[in-house]
């Protein structure tokens, strides 16, 4: 039987020095990803109080005009 070319301690060494590498790019692809989706919930976030800024603005815009076809129509009667 042949002595191993490298012993098991380096061998165990390279192993967890693999492992770690592959868990450290594991680890910066779900911290890119929760990054993104961050930054997508903060885009959605401000166009929601867009649309809903938008909203009061057509809803209050509703209104006037209502009371004023509500006021002409009480003038021509």
């Amino acid at each position: 039987m042949n002595p191993p070319d490298v012993s098991l301690k380096e061998y165990i060494e390279s192993r967890f020095d693999g492992l770690e590498r592959l868990i450290d790019t594991k680890f910066e692809n779900v911290e890119a990803t929760a990054k993104k989706q961050t930054e997508t919930l903060c885009t959605l976030e401000c166009r929601v109080e867009s649309l809903e800024r938008w909203r009061s603005y057509i809803l209050g815009a509703c209104l006037v005009i209502g009371f004023l076809v509500q006021w002409f129509w009480e003038k021509l009667m």
